[in-house]
């Protein structure tokens, strides 16, 4: 433990030897250290957890006040979707196989202006497609328009706000 102590002592008589002058500068020096230190590990990675977090609280606020404004819409969508659950009446335009659907689907989303970003079968009656940065307003009457006038049974719908205002991304299951 004396050999643990050597070192301080050293490092005692050192600063002891040390002109007036030099340790004033060397007190000045550390203290610029600790503020240095202090501002760089405490006070700004701080600051900037701050700002994110402010951040993310104005996207929330700002998705909150877009759902609110869109409330009746997804109210209509989710009615839309559940009443499309159940026994599809038959239909000489409803289709008949996962293909037909794929087809449907992308005809029908280029006819009401709906950007379909990817499209994959999912099973053997469902179709999994993404739609990318598309109006709300666009999507939602696509989606009616296959429920009702092509019987088609939406599983699953995930909608997220887009970049662009009244825009929306989603991840919707269909099936027939």
């Amino acid at each position: 433990m004396n050999n643990d102590h050597a070192w301080y002592r050293k490092l005692t008589h050192r600063y002891q030897t040390l002109s007036p002058q030099d340790r004033r500068a060397l007190l000045i020096l550390g203290i610029a250290v600790v503020v240095v230190v202090a501002y760089a590990g405490i006070y700004r990675p701080s600051e900037n957890y701050l700002g994110h977090a402010e951040q993310t609280q104005a996207k929330a606020e700002e998705l909150h006040a877009w759902i609110i404004a869109h409330r009746t819409d997804l109210d209509r969508l989710q009615d839309l979707s559940n009443s499309s659950s159940g026994a599809a009446e038959e239909n000489n335009l409803t289709p008949d196989s996962v293909r037909q659907l794929m087809s449907l689907i992308t005809t029908s989303a280029n006819d009401g202006d709906v950007k379909l970003q990817r499209l994959e079968p999912s099973g053997e009656e469902k179709v999994s497609l993404w739609v990318n940065e598309s109006h709300f307003t666009n999507v939602a009457k696509w989606l009616e328009t296959l429920t009702q006038k092509y019987k088609v049974t939406i599983t699953q719908a995930t909608l997220d706000q887009g970049e662009k205002s009244g825009t929306v991304s989603a991840r919707i299951t269909v099936a027939l």
